[in-house]
């Protein structure tokens, strides 16, 4: 009887040493699944973060209206240069003309104003 009980203790005895085992590898599964959970969201996120950075700091998108931008002035600054020189050809004729009525009033002898 001594020594069935005591095989009956030594079985006890392993099965709560082999239950504290499985509660301690339960455990240290659960923590890692967190772990890898957390990692995999927090992952996810700085994921996103850089696609959205990227998305903000590429230029390629913004290059093409600016080139637009740039060529569309280019063509108004060059309208408006041939207008100025128009207009100082109009002004170099128009001071040639008065520069003769001048010289016909003084001929004439007759009064500026």
């Amino acid at each position: 009887m001594y020594d069935t009980a005591r095989k009956v203790e030594e079985c006890e005895t392993k099965v709560i040493k082999i239950a504290t085992e499985i509660k301690t590898a339960e455990k240290t599964g659960r923590d890692a699944t967190i772990t890898a959970i957390e990692d995999r969201s927090s992952f996810g996120r700085r994921m996103a973060d850089q696609q959205h950075l990227n998305k903000i700091l590429n230029i390629k998108p913004q290059i093409t209206p600016l080139t637009t931008t740039k060529l569309t002035l280019e063509k108004l600054m060059k309208v408006r240069q041939q207008k100025v020189d128009k207009y100082k050809l109009t002004n170099a004729d128009i001071q040639k003309s008065l520069t003769e009525i001048d010289n016909q009033l003084d001929k004439c002898g007759c009064a500026r104003i």
